[in-house]
């Protein structure tokens, strides 16, 4: 009998101590806390390594340039199943992150990833894995509750379309919204010419033709860099000034580089161009031929809804 209540009471500390209690008597979880908690925070500017001591690491880095390359946070090895990090990336510009000896990382449902590249503004949670390797590391984007132009829903401007003799030189002249243009491809640039009997003067002639080519633009966003994952940009020809030009846009791409967001697309344009030219052409009096510059494209960018 006396064994028998010593192992009821062996049996009562033992679920006693399945459920512990902080500020509270009767825990009703393995962990009860009544109260705040405080966990480990360092800002840091540089590479570093995160460990033991660390739960919340932000990266701050006030430089006007991007560290090349760029700086990382490094993970730690071990086993230390559970354990969570909370990485935040308060900079204008991309960081890394990084698993080491062997180890890997799984991001959304990508498996086996070395490196991930958190943008601006973002932050992300990391959970070590009972895996031993392959994704040793779980990285999932922690919610950012952010109202500015970093992770709008729905964003709108007119972007300014240059002239098909454009040269770098003359780039800041097609900024317009804030979106500046910081380079140009040319593709094609042919044309061809229709001619007639002029009834306006002897012997000439009525010359009517056009001038069509694609120009391939990159735009810079020259705010605070947007949020660019899930984003689809909608292209549209926009109002213009500019007579006898037809725009048409192509396809798009949407990207951070070096603290700032690009967005590349690609233009076909043609131009309408001549009139009563003398009996040998020398006289094609040109309409545009891509020289004017009040042309402009419509951009709505939207951000998929998760599902």
């Amino acid at each position: 009998m006396k064994k028998y209540i010593i192992y009821m009471f062996a049996l009562i500390g033992m679920q006693a101590m399945a459920q512990v209690g902080i500020g509270k008597n009767t825990p009703t979880s393995t962990l009860d806390v009544n109260g705040s908690i405080s966990v480990g925070f360092r800002e840091v500017s540089n590479n570093v390594s995160i460990g033991i001591d660390d739960h919340y690491v932000t990266y701050v880095n006030t430089s006007s340039t991007q560290p090349s390359p760029a700086h990382v946070v490094t993970l730690p090895t071990g086993d230390v199943q559970g354990r969570i990090y909370y990485i935040k990336n308060s900079s204008a510009f991309n960081i890394n992150v990084t698993a080491q000896s062997s180890q890997t990382m799984r991001v959304g449902n990508a498996a086996g990833v070395t490196t991930y590249t958190i943008p601006a503004g973002q932050t992300f949670r990391v959970i070590r894995t009972a895996n031993a390797t392959t994704n040793a590391w779980e990285l999932t984007r922690a919610f950012n509750p952010n109202v500015q132009n970093s992770d709008i829903t729905l964003y709108a401007t007119q972007l300014k379309v240059p002239n098909y003799n454009v040269t770098s030189a003359q780039y800041g002249n097609f900024t317009y919204n804030n979106w500046r243009l910081v380079s140009v491809n040319k593709v094609g640039g042919r044309g061809d010419r229709i001619r007639g009997t002029s009834p306006l003067t002897s012997g000439g002639r009525a010359t009517i033709g056009f001038r069509g080519a694609i120009l391939e633009l990159t735009y810079e966003y020259q705010g605070t860099p947007f949020i660019v994952n899930n984003i689809h940009p909608v292209i549209t020809t926009g109002n213009f000034t500019e007579n006898k030009v037809a725009l048409v846009p192509s396809y798009s791409q949407i990207y951070n580089e070096n603290g700032k967001t690009r967005l590349n697309i690609a233009v076909g344009r043609i131009d309408l161009y001549g009139i009563n030219a003398g009996a040998n052409d020398s006289n094609i009096s040109y309409i545009s031929e891509w020289t004017q510059t009040n042309a402009f494209l419509d951009v709505l960018l939207t951000r998929q809804m998760n599902n």
